[in-house]
């Protein structure tokens, strides 16, 4: 079973990536790629609000990538023990980034970096 518990690339590679079946393609001569940048999930009280914006832009986008640039989670934020954080460390974030994605069936990467 997966579980969040394990390491965000544990996880990725063991959990989500074994899911994927199907070949990314053009539709209709298009390929559409969202970008969300610097989400920073883990620094502010608000990331159950990022993540209901993150789903709107999907119902909205319908790509066929989403991209995760730059400070996805930030684990050193002020309000740490606040968010995400105290659900799973660094890894309770990752499954809170990544879970509008997952639940609606979107094809995902990530970059890391700043």
């Amino acid at each position: 079973a997966c579980h969040m518990l394990l390491s965000p690339l544990i996880w990725l590679f063991s959990c989500l990536l074994p899911a994927i079946s199907e070949p990314l393609y053009f539709r209709n001569g298009s390929f559409k790629i969202l970008q969300f940048a610097d989400l920073h999930y883990g620094a502010s009280l608000y990331d159950d609000i990022t993540a209901e914006q993150q789903r709107s832009l999907l119902s909205i986008e319908n790509p066929d990538l989403v991209v995760l640039t730059g400070d996805n989670i930030a684990p050193n934020g002020p309000l740490r023990y606040k968010n995400c954080l105290r659900d799973g460390g660094s890894s309770g974030c990752w499954h809170a980034m990544v879970q509008p994605m997952v639940k609606l069936g979107y094809r995902w990467a990530a970059i890391f970096g700043g």
